[in-house]
């Protein structure tokens, strides 16, 4: 029997096209960390580990990242898995381990992942240089491009945990905050990668994440 609602279409094919658009339309993770990490892929899985404070798991990279052969890119991060990810935000609770006298410590947020030599990073420090500390970076094969405005945004990363958030949209649009939700620490726009998995680490530090939150819609592969 045919469904009146949708001529030419049985109720139970209605359904189900409904709740595979459904599926594909939205994708939301939250996690914080008190059931493991399963959800993330490291590039080197020794260097993490779960740590409490009191009632509260959060994951801490506790060795940095070697860099790697080629163009210079974060040493340790992990990704989301199995998710390819447009219009994306990303949100999570970021804290340094390294002592607040080293310049250029940081924390990165990774969007846009192609490959380990093709994706989007924003690196968020307590020195803001213009080029390699405080940027939204692009790295693309054998090279690297800073894409941020303000070319030189306020250095915020302080001791303690602060709240950073990433949107990456479909048209290349990419807003940074940090602790202030409402205005973007720095933005930029690129249209190479408008897809691509997501996730968070260091450029060579150490650093801890909790309460991480990624909403976006699954990307054709």
């Amino acid at each position: 029997m045919a469904d009146p609602r949708v001529p030419g279409r049985t109720p139970g094919l209605t359904l189900l096209a409904l709740a595979l658009t459904s599926a594909w339309a939205a994708t939301t993770v939250a996690d914080d960390f008190q059931a493991g990490w399963d959800r993330w892929q490291p590039v080197t899985a020794s260097n993490w580990e779960l740590r409490r404070d009191g009632d509260n798991q959060y994951l801490a990279l506790i060795k940095p990242g070697a860099l790697r052969t080629g163009v210079r890119r974060p040493g340790e991060y992990v990704l989301l898995k199995d998710q390819r990810l447009q219009d994306t935000t990303l949100t999570a609770r970021v804290q340094s381990l390294r002592p607040t006298t080293l310049k250029g410590r940081d924390v990165v947020l990774v969007f846009g992942w192609q490959d380990d030599t093709h994706f989007y990073y924003t690196h968020l420090s307590n020195d803001t240089n213009g080029s390699t500390h405080n940027v939204i970076m692009k790295v693309d094969g054998e090279q690297r491009t800073a894409l941020q405005t303000p070319k030189k945004p306020e250095a915020r990363l302080s001791d303690g945990w602060h709240t950073a958030r990433l949107r990456h949209q479909p048209d290349g649009q990419i807003e940074v905050f940090f602790d202030d939700l409402e205005k973007p620490l720095m933005t930029a726009r690129d249209t190479a990668w408008p897809a691509g998995r997501v996730g968070f680490g260091t450029f060579d530090d150490t650093a801890a994440f909790d309460d991480v939150a990624v909403a976006g819609t699954p990307a054709v592969q």
